[in-house]
């Protein structure tokens, strides 16, 4: 009996949880949800890709004949989770920044 293994890249080891579930269910998919995947982003990472030629690709996904495994769902959320999670520390960044570079400086130069 064959054992079929996954492999995951060397990752640094703050990586996020979020971002190491999201490999490790893109590492699980079928090969043709793979493309489907890589196809779409490379498709939306493209600079002038308007709205209506994205609305397009994603209608083109959904009536794509491909079935949609576990995978897929549970990656699709997955993501979501991680975008949420990069976007919080991108305003807790922020934020601190504000507070050390414009409020703490001014604090400083008034005494």
């Amino acid at each position: 009996m064959e054992t079929d293994y996954i492999q995951l890249p060397p990752m640094p080891s703050d990586t996020p949880t979020e971002l190491v579930a999201v490999v490790w269910i893109y590492a699980r998919m079928e090969k043709p949800e793979k493309e489907q995947f890589l196809d779409f982003m490379r498709e939306n990472i493209k600079s002038g890709t308007s709205d209506g030629e994205k609305e397009k690709l994603m209608e083109l996904i959904e009536k794509s004949k491909l079935k949609p495994s576990p995978y897929v769902e549970e990656f699709h959320s997955l993501m979501q989770e991680l975008i949420g999670t990069l976007i919080a520390q991108a305003c807790e960044m922020s934020a601190l920044i504000y507070q050390k570079y414009c409020i703490e400086k001014i604090h400083k130069r008034n005494i």
